[in-house]
Order: C-alpha cells, then structure tokens, then sequence
C-alpha cells in the first residue's frame, strides 16, 4: 500500500474543532524528504502541498509531531506559522540544541506541543517554550496527571493539557473536572447515555428516501423519491435552497422538486439526505461526528466503485449509518430494530457479523492509523489497496456537511 496520511481530531473545552493531527504511514522524515531532496528551503511549503495537508485540514491548523532529526534540520521553522502546531517527540537526546531551536520558534510564535510528557529530565528545561504539554489519558494515574500540573505551574504557566486517548464520554467528562483543554479519542463517536427511545416520523421518512436513493442508478424511482419528499416541508425547502445556492452556479432557478432530483443525479442526492438525514438527529453532537460519517460512507462507496464491486450503494449506507448510536445515543441493537434496512446492513452494523463487518473494521483501522489491521482488512476482502489511500482523501474532500447544511 502507498504512503497513507489519516487525521485525528482535536477538540476544544466546548468540543469544537481545534485542529487535526496527521498520521502517517511512513516515517515523517523520510516523507519530507522525498518530497524534495535538492532544496531543504522549499520542503516544507512543497510538503503540505503535494501530500494534500491543506484539503485535510479544512482550514485548521495540522498537528504534526517532529522528531529530533526534523527538529535539528529546522524543518518546523519552514512550515506555514499560521497552519502548523509542532509536536515535539520525547525521545531528545541532544537537549541542548533543540533547546535552541525551541526558543527561536516560541520567539517567532509558533505553537509548540510536547508529546507523551512524563516527568522526563531531559524534557523539563523546554517546558517554558511550550503552549501544549500532551498525556496519555489512557495510561496516565490521575495523581501522576496533577503532578504533571504542578510541574507546569512552576514551568510553565501558560502551558494548557492536552489528553489524548480520551476514548468514552465519562472519560472526557473527568477530563475536563481535571482541567484539560484540549481531547483526542475516540469519545465523540460513543453513545453518551444509552436509552430506549422511540425514533421520529420524519427520521423514518428520511430513511424510506435513502433506502430508495441507495439503489442502483437504474432502479431509482425518482417519482417516489419525489412524492416523499414533498411529504417533508422541511427537506423541500433545503433541498431548493441548496440546488439554488452557489455551490451550483446556474443561469436560471430550480423551481420543483422533480427538476432538482433530475438535475442532482443519484450520488449527489443521496449525500444531500443522509447529510440532512444525520444532522437533523446531531444538533447537539460535534460537527465532526456528522463529517466523519460522511467520510464514512463515502469513502466505502469509493471502495466498493474502485473494486468494481455491485454493493456501492449497500456500502456507502454501511458507512453513514456506522455511527448512528452516537448519534442518536443509543445502542446500536436498538437502532437496528427501528430501521427498515437490509439484513446484512444490519448483521455488520449491530452484530459485527458477515462480509460487510470487514468494511467497518479497515475504515475504522484507517482513522485510527492502524496501517496493519488495513492491509489485513483488504486482503479479507480482495481489495486493490494501492488506491486506498487516494480515495480517503477523496472522501475527506467530499464530505463536507457545510456544502449541503450551511
């Protein structure tokens, strides 16, 4: 499989999107480097170019760790000031220099993040040049986390926390208590109190229009696509106003629901109501719950489309609905029980059992940068994974709720 680059998000005290760190497959070093080997004053510009750092992004800054050899090569110093958080590794062995260098960067108001902080010796005379000190929420004691505390209270006053494998709600909620700023993990795609509830009228509308969108393009009945539609005075009006906006920049106004479907097409339609569909239930959760969704789908959609495989449709449902018990905060089961979706949806989605259930398991190995478990993932499934990379990024690209919601 080519080089891979995925993105974790990172919140903010209100859990709103702070910035993205990128992982990558490769060593970073060596990434930079073939990126431009003649000129070391262009590599760090041609670096978020070439390797799409700014599409995955989507404007917030990227969260990239730099290890001892970048940081003496003064690779940081060359990245955009305004784009770039730098990470620093804690494996540092020559303090003294990257001291130096650390200083120049905090001098130039660059945001500088220690990774992994564990009371390490060699790490404590940088700590004053630091704005970000990183724990591990997962692995750290509490009272191992206020003595961090105490020791940036002395070192480092302005410095905030960071925690990182922060992987349920009740962890980001004692988190918080503690007074961390900033969260990494899993947390905003779980439930936050499971409940038995009954799901709306209008969802299951919605569902009854993405059941019918998801087939082939041939066998879509846009008459029935078009008179549930018009059912819903809500998902009309959006639907209007989004075929009239400047995303499709047009001579003359759409003015039915029949012309927009037709001039739309199948894939762009069925985006437009998952995405009405989801953020209609996520009011209340982060935006970026909703977009991972929207990766989600779409980037299992491509899969399925790039392997010339007949169950894109069936996949890119697979991929929207793989988090709807965050969304709606209930468990899994019961969602499944309320949708009138396809049994194999359902078996992958609610039991984790059958082909699908692959599917879930390499998007979820490539969001969290589990390169092994998607080489394993598409072997099972006799994927061609030298595209994979290239269709995550083409998935990112595409699902951007805003386009359908702002």
């Amino acid at each position: 499989m080519q080089s891979s680059i995925t993105r974790h998000p990172i919140f903010d005290e209100n859990t709103e999107l702070y910035a993205y760190e990128l992982l990558f497959q490769d060593n970073l070093d060596n990434i930079i480097k073939e990126t431009d080997e003649s000129s070391s004053s262009v590599i760090a510009e041609s670096f978020f170019s070439s390797t799409g750092v700014d599409k995955l992004t989507e404007g917030k800054r990227a969260y990239l760790t730099f290890t001892e050899k970048l940081i003496l090569d003064r690779i940081p110093l060359m990245c955009p000031l305004e784009s770039v958080i730098v990470g620093i590794a804690p494996e540092i062995k020559d303090t003294k220099n990257v001291l130096e260098i650390c200083k120049e960067l905090h001098k130039k108001e660059y945001t500088i993040a220690l990774n992994s902080f564990a009371f390490q010796k060699e790490l404590i005379p940088l700590l004053p040049y630091v704005r970000i000190v990183r724990v591990n929420f997962e692995q750290d004691s509490i009272e191992k986390i206020k003595q961090i505390m105490e020791l940036l209270e002395k070192n480092a006053p302005d410095a905030v926390l960071f925690a990182e494998k922060v992987n349920t709600q009740y962890e980001h909620k004692q988190a918080q208590d503690i007074g961390f700023k900033f969260f990494q993990g899993g947390f905003f795609r779980k439930p936050e109190t499971i409940e038995k509830k009954e799901i709306s009228t209008n969802l299951l509308n919605l569902v009854d229009i993405m059941k019918e969108i998801s087939k082939t393009a041939n066998d879509v009945n846009f008459d029935k696509v078009e008179a549930l539609i018009n059912h819903d005075m809500g998902i009309s009006y959006k639907l209007l106003r989004y075929i009239n906006s400047a995303y499709y920049k047009r001579a003359t106004e759409i003015s039915s629901i029949k012309q927009a479907l037709l001039m739309l097409g199948t894939d762009e339609i069925r985006r437009f109501v998952s995405v009405i569909m989801m953020s209609s239930m996520s009011a209340d959760k982060p935006t970026e719950l909703l977009k991972t969704a929207c990766i989600r789908a779409r980037f299992c959609e491509l899969l399925a489309k790039d392997n010339e495989r007949k169950d894109a449709q069936a996949l890119y449902t697979l991929g929207m609905f793989s988090l709807i018990d965050a969304i709606l905060d209930q468990s899994m089961q019961d969602i499944m029980t309320q949708l009138p979706l396809a049994t194999n949806l359902i078996d992958a989605l609610a039991n984790r059992e059958g082909e699908m259930s692959a599917f879930l398991i390499l998007l979820e190995s490539y969001e969290d940068g589990n390169w092994d478990g998607v080489e394993d993932s598409a072997g099972s499934l006799s994927l061609n994974d030298e595209n994979i990379p290239v269709l995550y990024m083409e998935a990112c690209d595409w699902a951007n709720p805003d386009d359908v919601i702002g």
